[in-house]
């Protein structure tokens, strides 16, 4: 198992698979679903080396890091803590 964190909230996720439905439980805001509209852009706090490679879709949107869409990561291992802004926030890196 692998451990997904967001805003405080904690939840197991099972190595190697999506962080989809752990991210909706844990609050993120998605569109699409399919790497196409950025609506669940967040900021990998921690763990970034516990998630697959960026997506050809990631690369097309221009997704850089330390930013991922969450509908295309996948954990692979240990902790993962990320940050999505509110809809209609900026992230100021």
């Amino acid at each position: 198992m692998a451990i997904l964190i967001h805003k405080g909230k904690t939840i197991e996720v099972p190595a190697g698979s999506s962080i989809i439905k752990a991210a909706e439980a844990v609050g993120v805001i998605f569109g699409c679903k399919e790497g196409l509209c950025e609506v669940c852009k967040v900021k990998i706090v921690s763990g970034e080396e516990n998630l697959n490679e960026p997506t050809q879709n990631e690369h097309e949107m221009m997704v850089e890091k330390p930013f991922r869409l969450t509908c295309q990561c996948e954990i692979n291992k240990g902790t993962v803590e990320i940050h999505q802004e509110p809809l209609g926030g900026l992230y100021s890196d």
